[in-house]
Protein backbone atom coordinates (compact mmCIF):
# COMPACT_ATOMS: atom_id res chain seq x y z
CA UNK A 1 0.00 0.00 0.00
CA UNK A 2 2.81 2.42 0.83
CA UNK A 3 4.48 1.84 -2.58
CA UNK A 4 1.23 2.76 -4.31
CA UNK A 5 0.95 5.90 -2.18
CA UNK A 6 4.53 6.92 -3.06
CA UNK A 7 3.89 6.38 -6.77
CA UNK A 8 0.64 8.39 -6.66
CA UNK A 9 2.35 11.19 -4.74
CA UNK A 10 5.26 11.21 -7.22
CA UNK A 11 2.89 11.41 -10.20
CA UNK A 12 0.92 14.21 -8.54
CA UNK A 13 4.12 16.12 -7.78
CA UNK A 14 5.37 15.70 -11.36
CA UNK A 15 2.04 16.96 -12.73
CA UNK A 16 2.17 19.99 -10.43
CA UNK A 17 5.63 20.82 -11.75
CA UNK A 18 4.62 20.37 -15.39
CA UNK A 19 1.39 22.39 -15.20
CA UNK A 20 3.01 25.88 -15.19
CA UNK A 21 5.20 24.91 -18.14
CA UNK A 22 2.20 23.65 -20.07
CA UNK A 23 0.19 26.80 -19.31
CA UNK A 24 3.12 28.94 -20.49
CA UNK A 25 3.36 26.87 -23.67
CA UNK A 26 -0.36 27.39 -24.35
CA UNK A 27 -0.05 31.16 -23.81
CA UNK A 28 2.89 31.39 -26.21
CA UNK A 29 1.05 29.30 -28.81
CA UNK A 30 -2.00 31.54 -28.51
CA UNK A 31 0.13 34.67 -29.00
CA UNK A 32 1.86 33.12 -32.05
CA UNK A 33 -1.50 32.27 -33.57
CA UNK A 34 -2.75 35.83 -32.97
CA UNK A 35 0.32 37.19 -34.81
CA UNK A 36 -0.11 34.73 -37.68
CA UNK A 37 -3.81 35.50 -37.99
CA UNK A 38 -3.13 39.25 -37.98
CA UNK A 39 -0.52 38.78 -40.71
CA UNK A 40 -2.92 36.65 -42.76
CA UNK A 41 -5.56 39.36 -42.33
CA UNK A 42 -3.16 42.03 -43.60
CA UNK A 43 -2.15 39.87 -46.58
CA UNK A 44 -5.40 38.09 -47.47
CA UNK A 45 -4.43 36.94 -50.98
CA UNK A 46 -1.45 34.94 -49.77
CA UNK A 47 -1.61 31.20 -49.21
CA UNK A 48 0.71 31.00 -46.23
CA UNK A 49 1.77 27.61 -44.91
CA UNK A 50 2.70 26.76 -41.35
CA UNK A 51 6.48 26.69 -41.90
CA UNK A 52 6.48 29.98 -43.86
CA UNK A 53 6.20 31.87 -40.54
CA UNK A 54 8.53 32.88 -37.74
CA UNK A 55 7.27 34.56 -34.59
CA UNK A 56 9.17 35.77 -31.56
CA UNK A 57 8.76 38.03 -28.52
CA UNK A 58 4.95 38.17 -28.64
CA UNK A 59 5.11 40.97 -31.18
CA UNK A 60 7.21 40.09 -34.22
CA UNK A 61 6.23 37.95 -37.18
CA UNK A 62 7.90 37.23 -40.54
CA UNK A 63 6.45 35.24 -43.40
CA UNK A 64 7.77 34.29 -46.82
CA UNK A 65 5.25 34.17 -49.67
CA UNK A 66 7.09 32.34 -52.48
CA UNK A 67 4.34 32.56 -55.11
CA UNK A 68 4.21 36.37 -54.81
CA UNK A 69 7.95 36.81 -54.17
CA UNK A 70 7.26 38.73 -50.97
CA UNK A 71 8.47 38.83 -47.42
CA UNK A 72 5.84 40.00 -44.95
CA UNK A 73 6.80 41.65 -41.66
CA UNK A 74 4.56 42.50 -38.74
CA UNK A 75 5.53 44.20 -35.49
CA UNK A 76 2.69 44.53 -33.01
CA UNK A 77 3.17 46.97 -30.18
CA UNK A 78 0.82 47.78 -27.33
CA UNK A 79 -0.67 50.84 -29.01
CA UNK A 80 0.08 50.29 -32.70
CA UNK A 81 1.23 47.87 -35.34
CA UNK A 82 3.73 48.11 -38.17
CA UNK A 83 3.25 46.03 -41.32
CA UNK A 84 5.67 45.98 -44.24
CA UNK A 85 5.93 44.04 -47.47
CA UNK A 86 9.34 43.50 -49.08
CA UNK A 87 9.10 42.78 -52.79
CA UNK A 88 11.82 40.18 -53.27
CA UNK A 89 11.98 40.59 -57.04
CA UNK A 90 13.65 43.98 -56.38
CA UNK A 91 16.10 42.64 -53.81
CA UNK A 92 19.65 41.58 -54.62
CA UNK A 93 20.82 40.38 -51.19
CA UNK A 94 19.59 40.00 -47.63
CA UNK A 95 22.03 40.29 -44.74
CA UNK A 96 21.71 40.28 -40.96
CA UNK A 97 23.18 43.30 -39.20
CA UNK A 98 24.11 43.88 -35.56
CA UNK A 99 24.64 47.35 -34.13
CA UNK A 100 26.78 47.55 -31.01
CA UNK A 101 27.19 50.13 -28.29
CA UNK A 102 30.10 50.33 -25.91
CA UNK A 103 29.81 50.09 -22.17
CA UNK A 104 32.83 51.41 -20.31
CA UNK A 105 33.70 50.29 -16.82
CA UNK A 106 36.73 51.48 -14.90
CA UNK A 107 38.83 48.48 -15.94
CA UNK A 108 37.29 47.26 -19.21
CA UNK A 109 35.16 48.09 -22.24
CA UNK A 110 32.33 45.85 -23.36
CA UNK A 111 30.36 45.83 -26.57
CA UNK A 112 26.66 45.24 -26.18
CA UNK A 113 24.26 44.50 -29.03
CA UNK A 114 21.78 47.36 -29.22
CA UNK A 115 19.99 46.47 -32.45
CA UNK A 116 19.56 43.53 -34.83
CA UNK A 117 17.92 43.87 -38.21
CA UNK A 118 17.64 42.35 -41.66
CA UNK A 119 18.93 44.65 -44.40
CA UNK A 120 17.78 44.18 -47.99
CA UNK A 121 20.06 45.55 -50.70
CA UNK A 122 18.17 46.50 -53.83
CA UNK A 123 19.23 45.99 -57.42
CA UNK A 124 19.04 49.70 -58.13
CA UNK A 125 21.93 51.17 -56.16
CA UNK A 126 20.32 54.62 -56.04
CA UNK A 127 17.51 53.22 -53.92
CA UNK A 128 18.05 53.01 -50.21
CA UNK A 129 18.33 49.56 -48.64
CA UNK A 130 15.27 48.36 -46.78
CA UNK A 131 15.57 47.34 -43.16
CA UNK A 132 13.43 45.23 -40.85
CA UNK A 133 13.98 45.51 -37.12
CA UNK A 134 14.23 42.20 -35.28
CA UNK A 135 15.52 43.53 -31.95
CA UNK A 136 15.93 46.92 -30.34
CA UNK A 137 17.48 47.16 -26.89
CA UNK A 138 15.30 50.14 -25.98
CA UNK A 139 12.10 48.20 -26.71
CA UNK A 140 13.00 44.69 -25.58
CA UNK A 141 15.74 44.98 -22.99
CA UNK A 142 17.47 41.63 -23.52
CA UNK A 143 18.26 39.24 -26.36
CA UNK A 144 16.47 35.92 -26.67
CA UNK A 145 17.30 34.39 -30.04
CA UNK A 146 17.03 37.32 -32.44
CA UNK A 147 20.48 36.84 -33.94
CA UNK A 148 19.64 33.23 -34.80
CA UNK A 149 16.33 34.41 -36.31
CA UNK A 150 18.21 37.00 -38.40
CA UNK A 151 20.77 34.46 -39.61
CA UNK A 152 18.11 31.89 -40.45
CA UNK A 153 15.88 34.28 -42.34
CA UNK A 154 18.72 35.90 -44.26
CA UNK A 155 19.78 32.41 -45.37
CA UNK A 156 16.19 31.50 -46.28
CA UNK A 157 15.68 34.71 -48.27
CA UNK A 158 19.06 34.42 -50.03
CA UNK A 159 18.34 30.80 -50.96
CA UNK A 160 14.98 31.88 -52.34
CA UNK A 161 16.61 34.72 -54.31
CA UNK A 162 19.20 32.31 -55.66
CA UNK A 163 16.48 29.98 -56.91
CA UNK A 164 14.52 32.83 -58.49
CA UNK A 165 17.45 34.53 -60.17
CA UNK A 166 19.41 31.41 -61.07
CA UNK A 167 22.34 32.40 -58.82
CA UNK A 168 23.87 35.67 -57.72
Amino acid sequence: MSDLLIIAFSVLLALMMMLPLYISFLKQNKQRNILKDKLRELAPHSQLKKNDFATWRKGYCLALVPEKQQLLYLHLQESSSFFQVIELDQIRLCKPVRVFRELENAEERKQIISKISLVFDQFEEQKKSKELELYDENKSGYLVNEWEVALGWSQKVNDFLKLQKGGF
